[in-house]
């Protein structure tokens, strides 16, 4: 369990030293992506993902043909298609990044 919590503290030291450049704007989203990221692929916890989302959210996966429109579809495809489906470590902070968040040479 130590190791998984120096894990965390590590990541959480690397995340503010990447978001040190940041706008309060660029900031504020960011924290909002990584909270969204977080309850998809941590927690899995499609109402709080939901909420991160515009209040008219919509998801649209292309090469599948699958998602949703509006709170409720959505909230129906996170929470019995998207999220319960991904395979283990799919979400970690090595698949996914807010570095394009980042302004340029930043």
């Amino acid at each position: 369990m130590k190791a998984i919590e120096k894990l965390e503290s590590q990541e959480m030291k690397e995340q503010q030293s990447n978001k040190a450049g940041l706008t309060p704007a660029q900031r504020l989203l960011s924290d909002l992506w990584d909270e969204h990221v977080r309850d998809e692929f941590a927690t899995k916890d499609a109402a709080a993902a939901l909420d991160t989302m515009v209040p008219v959210a919509y998801v649209n996966h292309v090469p599948v043909l699958t998602g949703g429109v509006g709170h409720d579809q959505v909230k129906e495809f996170y929470s019995k298609h998207f999220i319960p489906k991904h395979p283990a470590g799919y979400g970690n902070r090595a698949n996914f990044s807010n570095n394009w968040l980042r302004p340029a040479g930043g």
